[in-house]
């Protein structure tokens, strides 16, 4: 058989390669975008730039598939079929693209805002404009790398994108063992087997940049870098992130939109919202908190400068085994106990715990960076003056790690209420998020019901994040 015969079939082993080379080509395209404009967008001002990183947040908000279904609206109109298995495949690059690419963009913009002032007059002392941005963009690669590859492995997880587009990735040959075929030793090998695979690509590059990526987060705070004005940049930038957005946000959007114009399904929407906005928000918080008070006891009894490299690995490792083989390992757990333990395997309490776990690294990440500033001088005074260690963490630390406490919680809760494999796999018979509602209908119901549906999730992610930014990036930007 040839490679590409094979590469098509539907053996399992051929499913993970074809997700791995997904993966690999948006983490490319991510990379090639999302540096170097991430890099001008934190050095050079121009007009827009606020409003463009705003809009450049929204995919993050927003579950895979509905720019899928948005897509497929697209090439619906266009008169475009996907005969051709290339096809499928480059179908999900692009709808992945749109939420890699936004990471690697706020990668970059972190990593170059984190250097001082005075780092970055001193390249420009050494050269010109060209050179000083080459030596940052160099200086933002490793965390750029590390983030935009956490995006890419999690698309080995991702079926949404896949079903819609008929493309057989890894993930959905995991959700057609368990939920079609009911074969459940069989979807657990696969999500271990995945999950090897992940650890396997990704280990080599954590190893190599996870150094890095601990100086950049231990490091305490410096002066703010002043904004340059240059002349191209200031021309051009603006008209690059309206084409970036036009491609990675306007088509899908328009697809969504053209359903509706032959009639909105609100009344079915807004029911559907209702029914299913208590089990989204209680999945979202109880992530959030669960998945932040697990960082707060990693950080408190590992946290120290010799072991930040060790807690930065792990937290990462973690990050990259996909949230199919952590479902399917609590379900193995929970069809071995009694059922004196439904009350946690049978109910939305797991869902949250599943999902705080999942994005437990997240957490990590951010309370460690936090808690890397605190003085060692702070712990000497309260020695000194008799102060017990309950007492010192309780009203001095806790209020300083408050605010990435806060930003941890607000954070995995915006990203546990997009994910539907875990909340599809371990949700208790009729407690649906709305995504998950929105992934479950969209099969059977018609296009302007599922666009209505679409959008109004659209609308609402929308208004959150205007809060979020508001409240939290915008004092960054």
């Amino acid at each position: 058989m040839e490679f590409a015969d094979w590469l098509f079939s539907g053996d399992f082993n051929a499913a993970i390669v074809r997700s791995l080379l997904v993966a690999i080509s948006v983490l490319l395209f991510a990379i090639a975008i999302g540096l170097p404009m991430g890099t001008a967008t934190a050095i050079y001002a121009f007009r827009g730039r606020r409003l463009f990183l705003a809009l450049l947040a929204l995919p993050l908000m927003v579950p895979s598939f509905l720019w899928a279904i948005g897509l497929s609206q697209i090439l619906d109109l266009a008169h475009i079929t996907l005969d051709n298995k290339v096809l499928r495949g480059l179908a999900p690059v692009y709808v992945f693209a749109a939420f890699a690419t936004p990471l690697a963009v706020f990668a970059a913009f972190l990593a170059t805002k984190s250097l001082s002032g005075t780092q970055i007059d001193a390249y420009r002392l050494a050269g010109s404009d060209g050179w000083v941005f080459a030596r940052l963009m160099k200086r933002a690669l490793p965390i750029t790398f590390l983030t935009t590859l956490l995006a890419a492995i999690m698309t080995l997880s991702d079926p949404g994108p896949g079903q819609i587009f008929g493309f057989s990735g890894a993930a959905s040959e995991i959700l057609v063992s368990f939920s079609a075929l009911y074969d459940f030793d069989l979807a657990r090998r696969q999500s271990l087997i995945l999950a090897l695979v992940a650890i396997v690509v990704s280990l080599p590059f954590i190893v190599w940049y996870g150094p890095r990526l601990s100086s950049a987060l231990l490091a305490k705070e410096t002066t703010a870098s002043r904004l340059a004005h240059n002349k191209k940049v200031r021309r051009f930038a603006p008209m690059v992130y309206i084409l970036m957005l036009l491609f990675l946000l306007g088509m899908p959007f328009l697809g969504l939109i053209k359903p509706v114009l032959h009639g909105f399904a609100l009344d079915y929407a807004f029911h559907e919202l209702i029914r299913t906005v208590a089990n989204t928000l209680f999945y979202a918080l109880s992530a959030g908190f669960i998945g932040t008070l697990i960082a707060i006891g990693v950080v408190m009894l590992f946290a120290g400068k010799k072991r930040a490299i060790l807690i930065i690995t792990l937290a990462l490792l973690i990050m990259v085994v996909p949230s199919s083989f952590l479902a399917v390992s609590i379900i193995q757990l929970g069809s071995s106990l009694s059922a004196s333990w439904d009350w946690l395997f049978r109910s939305r309490l797991i869902v949250g715990l599943a999902l705080g776990i999942h994005f437990s690294p997240v957490a990590i990440l951010l309370v460690l960076k936090r808690y890397s500033a605190v003085s060692d001088s702070w712990f000497d005074a309260a020695r000194i003056s008799g102060v017990s260690m309950i007492v010192f963490y309780w009203r001095i630390i806790a209020p300083f790690l408050a605010p990435a406490l806060a930003l941890s919680v607000l954070i995995i809760s915006l990203l546990a209420s997009s994910e539907i494999g875990t909340v599809l796999l371990l949700r208790p018979p009729g407690e649906d998020s709305f995504p998950l509602s929105i992934f479950t209908v969209m099969a059977n119901a018609s296009e302007s019901l599922v666009s209505t549906l679409c959008l109004l999730y659209i609308g609402l992610s929308a208004i959150l994040l205007i809060l979020f930014w508001h409240v939290l990036v915008r004092k960054s930007a």
